[in-house]
Protein backbone atom coordinates (compact mmCIF):
# COMPACT_ATOMS: atom_id res chain seq x y z
CA UNK A 1 0.00 0.00 0.00
CA UNK A 2 2.02 2.96 1.16
CA UNK A 3 -1.24 4.79 1.74
CA UNK A 4 -0.81 7.61 4.24
CA UNK A 5 -3.26 7.63 7.14
CA UNK A 6 -3.54 10.32 9.81
CA UNK A 7 -5.46 9.63 13.00
CA UNK A 8 -7.23 12.04 15.33
CA UNK A 9 -8.08 10.77 18.78
CA UNK A 10 -11.83 10.33 19.20
CA UNK A 11 -11.70 8.81 22.64
CA UNK A 12 -9.28 6.72 24.63
CA UNK A 13 -10.27 3.51 22.84
CA UNK A 14 -11.39 4.85 19.44
CA UNK A 15 -9.66 6.85 16.76
CA UNK A 16 -11.15 8.46 13.69
CA UNK A 17 -8.90 7.80 10.74
CA UNK A 18 -9.04 9.73 7.49
CA UNK A 19 -7.06 8.21 4.64
CA UNK A 20 -5.70 10.15 1.69
CA UNK A 21 -8.61 9.04 -0.49
CA UNK A 22 -10.98 10.80 1.95
CA UNK A 23 -12.83 7.63 2.93
CA UNK A 24 -13.58 7.91 6.63
CA UNK A 25 -13.26 4.73 8.65
CA UNK A 26 -13.66 4.07 12.33
CA UNK A 27 -11.32 1.68 14.02
CA UNK A 28 -11.17 0.26 17.49
CA UNK A 29 -7.66 0.48 18.80
CA UNK A 30 -6.53 -2.37 20.96
CA UNK A 31 -4.53 -0.62 23.64
CA UNK A 32 -2.47 -3.67 24.52
CA UNK A 33 -1.15 -4.38 21.01
CA UNK A 34 -1.69 -0.99 19.35
CA UNK A 35 -3.35 -2.86 16.46
CA UNK A 36 -6.28 -1.28 14.52
CA UNK A 37 -9.23 -3.49 13.70
CA UNK A 38 -12.43 -2.45 11.92
CA UNK A 39 -15.54 -2.78 14.00
CA UNK A 40 -18.64 -2.44 11.81
CA UNK A 41 -20.83 -1.99 14.89
CA UNK A 42 -18.81 1.14 15.66
CA UNK A 43 -19.78 2.86 12.40
CA UNK A 44 -21.87 5.93 12.98
CA UNK A 45 -25.20 6.21 11.17
CA UNK A 46 -23.90 8.23 8.17
CA UNK A 47 -20.94 5.92 7.57
CA UNK A 48 -23.14 2.86 7.92
CA UNK A 49 -25.46 4.35 5.27
CA UNK A 50 -22.49 5.04 2.95
CA UNK A 51 -21.28 1.50 3.53
CA UNK A 52 -24.71 0.08 2.55
CA UNK A 53 -24.86 2.31 -0.56
CA UNK A 54 -21.42 1.29 -1.81
CA UNK A 55 -21.52 -2.40 -1.01
CA UNK A 56 -22.56 -4.57 -3.98
CA UNK A 57 -25.59 -6.75 -3.37
CA UNK A 58 -27.50 -9.40 -5.25
CA UNK A 59 -30.73 -8.53 -7.06
CA UNK A 60 -32.09 -11.80 -5.64
CA UNK A 61 -31.74 -10.50 -2.08
CA UNK A 62 -35.03 -10.54 -0.19
CA UNK A 63 -36.42 -7.25 1.08
CA UNK A 64 -39.26 -6.12 3.27
CA UNK A 65 -40.46 -7.21 6.67
CA UNK A 66 -41.80 -10.55 5.49
CA UNK A 67 -38.98 -11.29 2.97
CA UNK A 68 -41.63 -11.99 0.32
CA UNK A 69 -40.13 -9.62 -2.27
CA UNK A 70 -36.78 -9.50 -3.97
CA UNK A 71 -34.74 -6.43 -4.85
CA UNK A 72 -35.18 -7.21 -8.56
CA UNK A 73 -38.94 -6.62 -8.13
CA UNK A 74 -38.26 -2.91 -7.59
CA UNK A 75 -36.54 -2.40 -10.95
CA UNK A 76 -38.68 -0.77 -13.63
CA UNK A 77 -39.45 -2.65 -16.82
CA UNK A 78 -37.33 -1.38 -19.72
CA UNK A 79 -40.27 -1.67 -22.12
CA UNK A 80 -42.64 1.29 -22.31
CA UNK A 81 -45.78 0.85 -20.28
CA UNK A 82 -49.31 1.26 -21.62
CA UNK A 83 -49.40 4.93 -20.57
CA UNK A 84 -46.26 5.70 -22.59
CA UNK A 85 -47.65 3.88 -25.63
CA UNK A 86 -50.95 5.78 -25.45
CA UNK A 87 -49.12 9.10 -25.05
CA UNK A 88 -46.83 8.30 -27.97
CA UNK A 89 -49.80 7.42 -30.16
CA UNK A 90 -51.60 10.63 -29.13
CA UNK A 91 -48.50 12.70 -29.92
CA UNK A 92 -48.17 11.05 -33.33
CA UNK A 93 -51.83 11.70 -34.09
CA UNK A 94 -51.47 15.32 -33.02
CA UNK A 95 -48.36 15.79 -35.19
CA UNK A 96 -50.17 14.20 -38.11
CA UNK A 97 -53.13 16.51 -37.47
CA UNK A 98 -50.83 19.51 -37.45
CA UNK A 99 -49.33 18.50 -40.80
CA UNK A 100 -52.79 18.03 -42.30
CA UNK A 101 -53.02 21.82 -42.71
CA UNK A 102 -50.29 21.63 -45.39
CA UNK A 103 -50.62 20.84 -49.06
CA UNK A 104 -49.06 17.59 -50.30
CA UNK A 105 -45.81 19.18 -51.53
CA UNK A 106 -45.17 21.21 -48.36
CA UNK A 107 -46.03 18.25 -46.16
CA UNK A 108 -43.62 16.01 -48.10
CA UNK A 109 -40.86 18.62 -47.74
CA UNK A 110 -41.37 18.88 -43.97
CA UNK A 111 -41.57 15.10 -43.51
CA UNK A 112 -38.34 14.63 -45.47
CA UNK A 113 -36.46 17.50 -43.82
CA UNK A 114 -37.30 16.38 -40.25
CA UNK A 115 -37.35 12.61 -40.87
CA UNK A 116 -40.95 12.26 -39.75
CA UNK A 117 -41.87 9.24 -41.86
CA UNK A 118 -38.67 7.18 -41.71
CA UNK A 119 -36.52 8.79 -38.99
CA UNK A 120 -33.90 9.97 -41.51
CA UNK A 121 -33.45 13.74 -41.62
CA UNK A 122 -32.50 15.05 -45.04
CA UNK A 123 -30.60 18.15 -46.10
CA UNK A 124 -32.30 20.94 -48.01
CA UNK A 125 -30.32 19.80 -51.04
CA UNK A 126 -31.77 16.27 -50.77
CA UNK A 127 -35.30 17.59 -50.22
CA UNK A 128 -34.86 19.91 -53.22
CA UNK A 129 -33.58 17.08 -55.43
CA UNK A 130 -36.61 14.94 -54.53
CA UNK A 131 -38.94 17.83 -55.39
CA UNK A 132 -37.02 18.98 -58.48
CA UNK A 133 -36.07 22.39 -57.01
CA UNK A 134 -32.93 24.04 -55.64
CA UNK A 135 -31.83 23.66 -52.01
CA UNK A 136 -32.78 27.32 -51.43
CA UNK A 137 -36.30 26.77 -52.80
CA UNK A 138 -36.65 23.69 -50.56
CA UNK A 139 -35.50 25.73 -47.55
CA UNK A 140 -38.09 28.43 -48.28
CA UNK A 141 -40.83 25.80 -48.76
CA UNK A 142 -39.99 24.14 -45.43
CA UNK A 143 -39.82 27.50 -43.66
CA UNK A 144 -43.23 28.56 -45.01
CA UNK A 145 -44.69 25.17 -44.07
CA UNK A 146 -43.34 25.32 -40.52
CA UNK A 147 -44.71 28.85 -40.12
CA UNK A 148 -48.11 27.70 -41.41
CA UNK A 149 -48.15 24.80 -38.94
CA UNK A 150 -47.13 27.12 -36.11
CA UNK A 151 -49.81 29.66 -37.02
CA UNK A 152 -52.56 27.05 -37.29
CA UNK A 153 -51.43 24.86 -34.35
CA UNK A 154 -53.77 26.46 -31.81
CA UNK A 155 -56.91 25.82 -33.81
CA UNK A 156 -55.83 22.28 -34.77
CA UNK A 157 -55.08 21.35 -31.15
CA UNK A 158 -58.34 22.90 -29.94
CA UNK A 159 -60.22 20.86 -32.54
CA UNK A 160 -58.63 17.57 -31.39
CA UNK A 161 -59.15 18.11 -27.65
Amino acid sequence: GGQHTTCMAKSSTKAMCRSTNDAAEYHVRKESTGENRCAPDELDEEHARLHRLTTPTSLDRTIGDDDSNELVDLLPDSKPGPEAEVMSQAENEMATGLLDVLDTRARYAVEQRFGITDGRKRSYREVGENLGVTAEAARRLVKRAVNTVRDRAGEVIDATV
